[in-house]
């Protein structure tokens, strides 16, 4: 079977070595089902320190939940102001459904104008945990 994967590349600007799909996929979940992706990834984790999977929302996409139980740890990733509470806790439910071990988030697109004029807004924050700021003797 002929690998859907590109060859490694690295990124000229980042210095990343990238892999991407050669080109769309009409089912590619099967890429993911593939016992050569599994092949792939256990290489790649031998060869380097980190391996970063990126794939689509959790939901439609169910290629997401066999990705995500593929990783060691996954990040979820959501959209300040746009992404609705329950549909971030449901995501977060069926990730840990699959085995996914979700270690932490990543809230994108945020206003820090608007953030910074909320009542309780950084000047709250910060005043309350700067001591957590400060290095350790």
């Amino acid at each position: 079977m002929h690998s859907p994967l590109a060859p490694i590349v690295r990124e000229r600007h980042t210095g990343l070595h990238v892999v991407a799909v050669r080109q769309a996929l009409s089912h590619p979940s099967r890429v993911l089902e593939d016992s050569d992706f599994e092949i792939f990834l256990e290489a790649a984790r031998a060869q380097y320190d980190f391996v970063i999977l990126d794939g689509p929302p959790v939901f439609p996409a169910a290629d997401t939940l066999r990705l995500s139980s593929l990783a060691d740890a996954t990040l979820f990733v959501l959209r300040w102001g746009q992404t609705p509470k329950d549909v971030a806790e449901s995501a977060i439910a069926a990730l840990r459904s699959v085995g996914a071990t979700v270690i932490g988030g990543i809230l994108t697109n945020v206003d820090v104008r608007r953030r910074m004029n909320a009542r309780a807004g950084w000047a709250f924050y910060y005043a309350h945990y700067k001591d957590s700021y400060k290095p350790r003797a």
